[in-house]
């Protein structure tokens, strides 16, 4: 039934197991909210532009605003086109890159096509104005201003070598409302980048305020629970090792009671630094509470974790705090528990490693126990 209880949930926690035992970092909430209001912002763009475009057929044919033969049918493409394009978009996201691109090349084919096909019509500059707008939104500044110098090239070189050109006044108010609104997009989307930076930083404060305890830099109960599950799955699924340590400071209360606990502060961060030293990188600290902490040593068996423990212990020990040049010697009681077969769930570790962790405390502290069969 265990084997059954565990085929489960590997299945269940698959995806899980595919990512990093690492906590995610706190730009990733952002970058994807960034990311859905770009999405959002295209497909309404998109969508907008594939009715204006359909406004201008409709136009035409009404006989309101003649276009000539040729661009009614660019247009009705183009709008086709770009409704198909938010089909795909809206069906996967991904695409967005690859979608933009060819958005990008459809509007520039329709500014083109109305600047030498449409007789007379200063409504042309419409489709500079969306490109200018488009790149300074999703590609940046140093994008935006290539294009804008772009299609003022193009609008000029019509107004003297194309026999379809704007009006002087026309074309003088295109030009000067391309570059005003040039200007106003590249202070928008700098504003934007500094609202961004500032998303980030405050993300990942509260990231850090969340996920750790401000005083000792260690991961707080909570997500300890979570990696130690990633783990587990991790383990069980690689038929590999994984064991646990829970550490308590002994007398660690005398501690804050004979020096205060602004002192006793001071000892938690100068132990949490010992251990810290003592670890490798994929080995997770976490604070459980005041002077207890629990740490996860994925790949390291029983002999292993026991080792481990015995350093930190002699290295605290090694180390003494100093209380106004009075050297105060420190121990630690270690419980160690490491994984078996009919683990399904990281809590039966915990409970296995508090076990010989009290059994310590109970002996006066300043040891080290693993829980096995002969302990059970």
């Amino acid at each position: 039934m265990a084997i059954i209880e565990l085929n489960l949930k590997l299945m269940t926690d698959q995806t899980t197991v595919k990512k990093s035992m690492v906590i995610p970092p706190a730009t990733v909430n952002v970058e994807n909210s960034y990311f859905n209001f770009k999405l959002v912002l295209l497909i309404r763009i998109m969508g907008i532009s594939a009715l204006l475009a359909l406004l201008f057929p409709v136009l035409h044919y009404s006989g309101i605003n003649y276009i000539g033969q040729i661009q009614p049918n660019v247009d009705i493409v183009f709008s086709i086109l770009t409704l198909f394009l938010i089909v795909i978009l809206k069906q996967n996201s991904s695409f967005l890159s690859l979608i933009l691109n060819i958005f990008f090349i459809l509007c520039f084919i329709t500014c083109f096509s109305a600047l030498l096909t449409v007789p007379e019509d200063d409504f042309r500059a419409i489709w500079f104005y969306l490109l200018v707008i488009l790149a300074f939104i999703f590609r940046g500044k140093k994008f935006g201003y290539n294009l804008m110098i772009l299609s003022i090239s193009a609008m000029t070189f019509g107004q003297f070598f194309i026999h379809e050109k704007f009006g002087d006044e026309a074309f003088i108010t295109s030009i000067s409302g391309i570059i005003m609104m040039s200007l106003i997009l590249s202070a928008f989307v700098q504003q934007m980048i500094r609202v961004r930076q500032q998303l980030i930083k405050q993300s990942k404060e509260l990231h850090y305020l969340a996920n750790k305890d401000p005083l000792t830099d260690a991961l707080n109960s909570q997500i300890n629970y979570q990696l130690g599950k990633t783990l587990l799955i991790e383990a069980k699924s690689k038929n590999d090792n994984l064991s646990m340590l829970c550490i308590n400071i002994d007398h660690f209360r005398r501690v804050n009671k004979s020096f205060g606990q602004q002192k006793g502060d001071l000892v938690l961060k100068h132990v949490v630094q010992i251990i810290k030293a003592e670890l490798h990188q994929d080995e997770v600290l976490a604070q459980i509470n005041g002077q207890e902490f629990c740490i996860l040593l994925p790949k390291r068996d029983m002999l292993s974790a026991e080792n481990l423990a015995r350093r930190i212990s002699q290295s605290v020990q090694r180390n003494l705090f100093t209380i106004n040049d009075k050297k105060i010697p420190l121990t630690l009681s270690i419980g160690i528990s490491s994984l078996i077969d009919s683990d399904i769930e990281i809590r039966s570790l915990q409970v296995r490693a508090d076990k010989a962790l009290l059994k310590v405390k109970s002996h006066n502290g300043n040891d080290i126990l693993s829980f096995d069969d002969e302990l059970s």
